[in-house]
């Protein structure tokens, strides 16, 4: 496995976005970090476009996204390393566009979606055991 730091953020766009623009490297929760970066894409896309219009250009980078994962995860060693949180971030932004545009919305809608991905994250690891 080859640990991945700002050189290696660095070495390639794939690797740049993968890893959530650095956010990935973060040593506390790399996932929560990543999420929290949703939030000024959402409001870059919401500002550029109608709703349809910016989930559909979510959508795109999403797809786009998950090959620079796979590649990264292969640079990397680990296929789904935490680091990798570009999902995370397009998933957050995904879900600021079905919620208000209110402080308290923005905030339930954090905490609801790190405890879903968190849950979500053990329920599969559970699946794996033997």
């Amino acid at each position: 496995m080859v640990p991945p730091d700002w050189r290696f953020v660095a070495s390639r766009p794939a690797h740049f976005v993968a890893l959530g623009f650095g956010a990935g490297l973060s040593p506390f929760a790399p996932g929560t970090v990543g999420t929290l970066i949703g939030y000024p894409l959402f409001v870059l896309l919401h500002a550029l476009f109608p709703t349809i219009a910016g989930v559909v250009v979510l959508g795109i980078l999403f797809a786009l996204g998950c090959h620079r994962c796979e590649v990264t995860g292969r640079a990397i060693g680990v296929a789904d390393h935490r680091g990798i949180v570009w999902d995370e971030i397009v998933e957050m932004a995904a879900t600021l566009f079905f919620v208000p545009a209110t402080v308290a919305a923005w905030i339930a809608a954090f905490f609801a979606f790190r405890l879903f991905d968190v849950w979500i994250a053990g329920t599969l690891s559970l699946s794996s055991m033997p």
